[in-house]
Formats: structure tokens, sequence, C-alpha cells
């Protein structure tokens, strides 16, 4: 994200109740990185993929009784990612 040297701050603002909902300030040294979106890129080895949601999908591939699975997200620290099949 980049932002104009004379943007201080950013603002969510309500017009229908009139009030600012939340604000923030924008220091002038600040380091904002880039969305990892843009950034990290990756693919696959296994020959089917299927997207779940904008930032999860899952590929497989199966050899004889075999199925592998790889789960790919962008996803925080804190956080889980959880695949279930039916059979």
């Amino acid at each position: 994200m980049t932002f104009d040297e004379d943007v201080h701050w950013v603002a969510v603002y309500d017009f229908v109740a009139d009030k600012s909902l939340a604000y923030v300030n924008i220091p002038s040294n600040a380091h904002i990185p880039p969305s990892l979106l843009q950034v990290v890129s990756y693919e696959s080895s296994l020959p089917n993929c299927q997207a779940l949601h904008r930032d999860f999908y899952v590929a497989w591939d199966v050899l004889g009784q075999t199925i592998t699975f790889e789960l790919i997200a962008l996803a925080g620290n804190l956080k889980s990612l959880f695949f279930f099949g039916k059979r």
C-alpha cells in the first residue's frame, strides 16, 4: 500500500449516523509492507487443485490406493487450517 506524503490519517465514517467509526494516524516514517497476495507466489507440484476460498486451496493426487493432499493458504500465525472429506 502506498500513501501520499500529505496523508496523515485514515478514517471510516458512517454518513447515516454522522459519526466517525474508527481512525488511525499514519506516522510520516511508516513502513507499510506490500500485500502478501502480491509478494508470495506458490505452485503446487500436485496435478489437481481447487480453490475452497479466496485464500485457501486444496491440491491432491491419487496414486493407486494412496491419496496425497496439500493445503495451501494465506493465514496468520494463530490461524488453523481444516479440511474435512466425506466417504
